[in-house]
């Protein structure tokens, strides 16, 4: 691990020699870039945390500490909110061993020791500490897509930051195809791969929690790789015709959903996923892959704008639970209906939220303002 601990050095000390070249009024951090946060306390620089993740998980270092073992389910676990009391052992005991991992790491301390003997004082720069010592954090969310928590000072809601996409054509062909029904958009973004097992899942669940009139449109990389599979399943012309598989969309997926007949957005749980969605107010079923990924299928849950479609199997795709979730937001239910219009009125907040403007003039504000520290 040594040569790691070299590296690490070594990156902040690039950022150093690029922030004293340029010798800006601020710099903008990525929150896992922990290098370029150490460089800028090296500096004494000001800086900003621009953060990918959910606010309570920017925030969580900062929340009271009862919260983090009893309130919140820890991240990764999946636990539901609020935690149910026979989970709160379950979230105390990952807690109290994923700190004790950390304390006793042997790479840990080495790298904390190596950091030491090379001028760079203090913890790691990850957690409370990176946003402690910025001026400001940048968080894409709003309250209402988050947990209850206590929003520091220094972290700010700025809503969905989206890309300007060219918008979806009425005379384009995709756009002539939405028209023809209601339709369910399939997403799992760039790092998913499925198996075929998933791919005869997937296909069974759509059969299973759709009418015959409704559309699929589904994007699966290398689908060269599934055609037995996909031809196997969707060997009934009928039921073939409604779903449009492909290996890339040409329209941004946050652009097609915005459709008047997407009613739902299948996805994995990633944030710019979950946020498109919101703003787009389009209910989501969430198939959630890792990590801070169950964090969000939860979340969608408890905010009321959608369904966690794999909770006993994640990461894997089980047709029945999969099949059921989109039953329930399909089927002419009043769950399904206060679903769709929780959903609408998250995404005309988010639409109304500061966005990536109020980011880029906050930055502004902040880089002129240099008695701030």
């Amino acid at each position: 691990m040594a040569r790691h601990f070299i590296e690490y050095v070594r990156i902040v000390d690039s950022c150093k020699n690029i922030i004293n070249a340029v010798d800006p009024n601020i710099v903008v951090v990525d929150s896992f870039f922990g290098a370029g946060c150490e460089a800028c306390w090296s500096l004494s620089k000001r800086y900003i945390v621009n953060s990918p993740m959910a606010p309570l998980d920017v925030a969580r270092p900062l929340q009271p500490m009862w919260k983090n073992f009893f309130y919140y389910p820890f991240i990764g676990s999946g636990i539901p909110f609020p935690i149910p009391w026979s989970y709160v052992l379950k979230n105390v005991t990952i807690l109290l061993v994923f700190m004790w991992r950390v304390l006793t790491d042997p790479d840990v301390k080495e790298l904390t020791n190596y950091r030491h003997e090379h001028s760079l004082p203090g913890r790691l720069p990850f957690g409370d500490l990176s946003i402690i010592r910025s001026v400001h954090a940048f968080c894409f969310g709003i309250p209402e897509l988050e947990l209850p928590l206590i929003l520091p000072p220094k972290v700010g809601l700025y809503g969905p930051v989206t890309l300007d996409s060219i918008p979806l054509s009425r005379g384009d062909e995709l756009s002539e195809w939405l028209d023809g029904g209601r339709t369910i958009v399939m997403c799992m973004g760039s790092h998913f791969h499925y198996s075929e097992a998933q791919i005869r899942s997937t296909i069974r669940a759509f059969r299973a929690g759709t009418s015959p009139t409704d559309q699929v449109l589904w994007k699966i990389r290398n689908m060269a790789k599934f055609r037995r599979v996909l031809d196997e399943e969707l060997e009934n012309e009928r039921v073939k015709e409604r779903f449009r598989i492909v290996e890339w969309i040409d329209v941004d997926p946050g652009e097609v959903i915005k459709h008047e007949n997407v009613v739902a957005y299948v996805h994995h749980g990633g944030a710019n996923s979950y946020f498109e969605a919101a703003r787009a107010g389009v209910p989501q079923i969430i198939l959630a892959q890792w990590l801070d990924l169950y964090d969000m299928a939860v979340r969608a849950e408890y905010v009321g704008i959608g369904i966690y479609g794999n909770q006993s199997v994640a990461p894997d795709i089980d047709a029945v639970e999969f099949g059921a979730a989109i039953s329930r937001l399909l089927s002419p239910s009043e769950e399904a209906e206060k679903c769709a219009r929780r959903a609408r009125e998250i995404g005309e907040l988010c639409r109304a939220a500061p966005g990536k403007k109020g980011v880029a003039a906050k930055i502004l504000d902040l880089a002129e303002d240099e008695n701030l520290q």
